[in-house]
């Protein structure tokens, strides 16, 4: 099961638990165990706070948004004149 999700590692993700009431966690995968994954809610800020997960405990991952999500980023304004 960690090989699927190995590669959602850095990307933002919704975590929904295996309750009847459909509590979920939002934050980055930071890392990933066989039995525990690694949730950081708020990375790089000053509240920022790891969750660690037990997989049995996990219903569903949903992805937000991708890791690599930077690498589409414009460098210049579109139609903007270059060098």
């Amino acid at each position: 099961m960690d090989d699927i999700l190995a590669r959602y590692r850095d990307c933002e993700v919704d975590i929904h638990y295996l309750t009847k009431d459909m509590f979920s966690d939002r934050g980055v995968l930071t890392d990933l165990g066989e039995r525990w994954l690694e949730l950081t809610k708020n990375p790089g800020g000053r509240n920022a706070e790891t969750l660690l997960v037990p997989v049995s405990a996990v219903r569903i991952v949903k992805i937000i948004a991708r890791a690599d999500a930077e690498q589409d980023a414009l460098l210049r304004p579109a139609g903007g004149e270059g060098p």
